[in-house]
């Protein structure tokens, strides 16, 4: 089990509200880059899971 914003702010020597809000911008953060990979993986050609072949410099 986690911790309470409460007791993660009382370990981290945080406020409570700060605690939460950081937690909400990494969801929102987490959320975006998790739509930018199903985005990416849609694409013709893209096997998902896979990351694409590094570009060859010439």
């Amino acid at each position: 089990m986690g911790l309470d914003a409460e007791g993660a702010g009382r370990v981290l020597g945080k406020r409570a509200g700060a605690v939460r809000v950081a937690a909400h911008r990494g969801l929102r953060r987490l959320a975006a880059l998790l739509d930018q990979h199903a985005d990416h993986a849609r694409r013709p050609g893209v096997t998902p899971g896979l990351a694409p072949a590094p570009k060859q410099v010439t």
